[in-house]
């Protein structure tokens, strides 16, 4: 699930992105968020070469989430956000203070698993209780 804005309301919507794939698509499958090429198709015939089809056979389809967060006292003692998915891009993650700028990876805040942390980094004794945190990022 992610966020789309309605530009008619203003407001953030819920969504859940869909690709669909045509019964005549030459080949292309999806399945379980990862949309496959069958090269064996007649009209795919001779495309790519067998090493490259090995390297190229699935792409894995990722969801933007958008997660709006109002820090805790225990997210401020903790140190620690908890995401609803785990970020496929770490370092693409956007992770912006209300009215701030947008933080640095590896400087400001940490990624380990669906966790951002900011123990010991340039977030530390900056964020407060009640502050508000937008953060973007990819997960399956």
């Amino acid at each position: 699930m992610a966020l789309k804005f309605n530009p008619l309301t203003g407001a953030l919507e819920n969504y859940t992105p869909v690709l669909e794939i045509a019964p005549d698509s030459n080949g292309l499958e999806l399945q379980n968020n990862i949309l496959s090429v069958n090269l064996a198709t007649e009209e795919n015939a001779g495309v790519l070469s067998a090493e490259d089809y090995t390297k190229f056979n699935s792409i894995k389809i990722y969801e933007y989430f958008y997660e709006d967060v109002i820090l805790t006292a225990q997210q401020i003692a903790e140190k620690k956000i908890t995401l609803s998915g785990t970020p496929a891009f770490p370092e693409a993650l956007t992770f912006i203070p209300y009215g701030g700028v947008a933080q640095r990876y590896g400087q400001d805040y940490t990624i380990i698993g669906n966790d951002i942390s900011w123990a010991g980094l340039g977030l530390d004794g900056f964020l407060e209780e009640g502050e508000g945190i937008r953060i973007t990022y990819q997960a399956e």
